[in-house]
């Protein structure tokens, strides 16, 4: 698999690794202490620092109880945690200035385009939002071609909603197996029966060995009209 991140950087197999430090909310609410991580990712060598782009007020109520291992309540520590939206430009000059990408994870829609407007070569979904089908539709033509066989495309072109079906599933099947990311997902094509809800499957180029794997489980899809979840029943 080969994913361009810009017109001259690309990730997978015959080229340099891409190695992305995950400051995420570790500058403590702070503008020079997240100046200086993203100084200190590219004196490290890194070629890409991410943050975390979200507000308490869209994550949770301020009524939400207490978690266990937590004398805070759900609000209030993420509103502490939380970075003004008036600093994405600015830490993407200050990565501009080190030579590396500047990137973040939205948790809605106006983060998103946030970092669209200041131009970052790719954005991360965040995990908890990966299930969030308004969140994800507009995905790239080069994201189809990377993880959907011609076949399953053909589908997804009639329902966009199959798109994250199909996606949120190659995913499962292959955190199951073990596998991750390190699978070609083209070469797992992936029949989806929307009544029962469950998926068969077909393989690219001899790998038999997936079929052998995939008898072992149940792979599964949830969804309702604004979110899916597939899984896998060992």
């Amino acid at each position: 698999m080969e994913i361009q991140i810009s017109d001259k950087k690309f990730v997978g197999e015959d080229h340099p690794c891409y190695i992305i430090m995950d400051v995420a909310s570790n500058h403590n609410g702070d503008l020079e202490t997240a100046k200086t991580l993203i100084e200190v990712t590219a004196k490290m060598g890194a070629n890409a620092v991410k943050f975390q782009t979200y507000t308490a007020e869209k994550l949770y109520s301020k009524i939400t109880p207490l978690f266990s291992s937590s004398d805070i309540k759900p609000y209030e520590l993420i509103k502490r945690c939380q970075h003004p939206r008036e600093w994405l430009p600015i830490l993407n000059d200050v990565a501009k200035k080190n030579n590396i990408d500047f990137t973040s994870s939205p948790f809605d829609f106006e983060a998103v385009d946030l970092l669209e407007k200041i131009n970052v070569p790719f954005y991360k979904v965040a995990s908890p939002e990966i299930v969030d089908l308004e969140l994800i539709e507009s995905r790239s033509p080069s994201f189809y071609k990377e993880v959907f066989t011609e076949s399953e495309r053909e589908l997804i072109s009639e329902n966009n909603k199959l798109g994250t079906i199909y996606w949120t599933a190659k995913e499962a099947f292959s955190k199951a197996i073990g596998e991750g990311f390190h699978i070609n997902f083209r070469d797992v094509e992936l029949n989806y029966d929307e009544k029962r809800r469950k998926f068969s499957l077909k393989t690219k180029n001899d790998q038999s060995e997936f079929n052998k794997r995939f008898k072992k489980l149940r792979l599964k899809s949830e969804f309702t009209e604004k979110y899916v979840l597939s899984y896998c029943e060992i």
